[in-house]
């Protein structure tokens, strides 16, 4: 009996160039003037998730099944945000929350499915990362230059970041994307020529140049400890490490030369220099920590509701800037266990394969360390910035779990894969479970659109010009969009 082929790689193909342009398009093209950054790339990011919803429909042929554990647990996270959901003040606010959530899962899915369907995925991937640093750092210097031809004027330094609502946001991007630049670097010996390794290195070096200017400590965190952590998987692991502190060493110095020496010789006052990010304080996260643990004191179980901690407007933000005490004061206690064991479980099985790999013989395990140290860069500045929250980073960090999930050895054998009825042509119980995996990606799809449809022509009489401001306490606090704070 013939079993039910995958649809032709042409059209996994179209399916994966679509969402790699419209994720490297998100923070580099501004569609309508009268959207901001935010609010256009929450639009963008809910495109992809009907993408990646259709990708999923048309792709079974490719599925590896999910561990069961993780499938319990995933369905076990999602009863209980639908049982937060029922005590919330509004309730159609939650259900956003979880289809969002629910959508960026859908993006993770397909990009593992068709990591599967397209042979030249890994080369995709990359190269989509490194269009999206290329395209950010060439406004980044364009801004540069034009700010320090005008030496009459005050040089604002947080305006040189284009593409984000605020300027600091790059630098979750860069969390996510440094180590996969490094990666190509990594390789350039055996890969391809020693300038493309040399135009990487120094692509990584200016995205750091763009982190520090603009003061975004979490990146400086995240990839520190990040680094930390690769010094202790083998010869590979340290060498990224290496790699990793020396563009971050670069960035400093060009940091120096460029908000310090230049603007000193041109005579041209700098508003909100580099230095000035120099301290320790908590910029307000104290406030939102203290609003999120009273939360998780009056509903420790369900929390209360997803996205209502943005009910409570405040003077610091409409998220608390730290994922386990969102999800906790949100979703209660027993989601955010439940979340913290899959993500710590998967963390340990992608280290074990890492332990057994041969990175400096393979590029595909150098690729699945280079992975791991942004997406272990990603977990660690979750616990300062809004890692769960700004739709580019959710996004990218969606590639990123799918294509290192995609590079991981499946947890069943070939032949126990063939006996999945799913693939079975004419099965009806491969059909039914094909369509109950389906049915949360759909109903979120279509929750979001209907959410998209309803804020659009209030949002897009927002004018851009409303946010145009140097001072960091006039830039709007976002959650699902730029004006985050929720009202029913």
């Amino acid at each position: 009996m013939r079993t039910h082929l995958p649809p032709p790689s042409s059209a996994a193909a179209a399916f994966l160039a679509l969402m790699l342009a419209v994720a490297t398009a998100m923070p580099l093209i501004l569609v309508h003037q009268a959207l901001s950054w935010h609010d256009q790339q929450r639009l963008l990011q809910i495109l992809l998730i009907l993408a990646a919803t259709l990708a999923l429909a048309f792709s079974s042929g490719h599925a590896r099944p999910i561990g069961r554990m993780a499938r319990l647990t995933l369905l076990g996270v999602l009863a209980l945000g639908l049982a937060s959901t029922a005590f919330a003040q509004m309730p159609l606010w939650s259900l956003t929350e979880i289809s969002l959530l629910t959508g960026t899962l859908a993006i993770a899915l397909a990009v593992r499915r068709l990591h599967a369907a397209v042979p030249s995925a890994d080369a995709w991937l990359m190269l989509a990362a490194a269009c999206l640093c290329l395209g950010a750092i060439f406004k980044y210097l364009l801004a540069y230059a034009a700010a320090i031809s005008d030496p009459g004027a005050v040089f604002p330094v947080y305006e040189l970041v284009g593409g984000f609502s605020h300027p600091r946001f790059l630098g979750q991007l860069a969390t996510l994307l440094i180590p996969l630049l490094l990666a190509g670097v990594f390789f350039a010996a055996d890969a391809w020529p020693r300038r493309y390794a040399a135009a990487l290195w120094l692509l990584a070096a200016l995205l750091w140049l763009a982190v520090i200017s603009t003061g975004t400590r979490g990146t400086w965190l995240a990839l520190g400890l990040s680094a930390s952590v690769l010094v202790l998987l083998g010869v590979a692991g340290r060498r990224l490490a290496l790699l990793i502190l020396s563009s971050a060493m670069t960035g400093l110095v060009l940091t120096y030369l460029l908000f310090t020496v230049v603007p000193d010789r041109l005579g041209i006052v700098s508003m909100n220099h580099p230095v000035e990010r120099l301290t320790t304080s908590l910029s307000g996260r104290d406030v939102a920590w203290s609003m999120s643990a009273r939360m998780i004191m009056e509903n420790p179980m369900l929390g209360v509701g997803p996205m209502h901690f943005a009910a409570e407007p405040n003077v610091v933000a409409a998220h608390p800037h730290n994922a386990p005490l969102q999800l906790a004061a949100e979703w209660g206690i027993p989601a955010t266990v439940l979340l913290m064991l899959l993500a710590a479980s998967a963390a340990w099985r992608m280290l074990n394969t890492i332990r057994l790999s041969r990175p400096l013989e393979n590029p595909e395990d150098g690729l699945r360390i280079a992975l791991f140290a942004s997406l272990t860069g990603a977990a660690v500045q979750a616990m300062v910035d809004g890692m769960i929250v700004i739709p580019t980073t959710m996004v990218w960090a969606a590639l990123s779990i799918g294509w290192a999930w995609a590079l991981q050895p499946p947890l069943v054998s070939s032949s126990a894969q063939l006996a999945n009825p799913v693939h079975a042509s004419g099965s009806a119980a491969g059909l039914i479970k094909h369509l109950a995996m389906l049915a949360p990606f759909v109903a979120s799809a279509i929750l979001l659109t209907v959410v998209a449809a309803r804020d659009l022509p209030r949002i897009i009489t927002t004018q851009q010009a409303e946010w145009a401001s140097t001072e960091l306490a006039d830039l709007p606090r976002p959650r699902f969009w730029v004006r985050g704070f929720i009202t029913p």
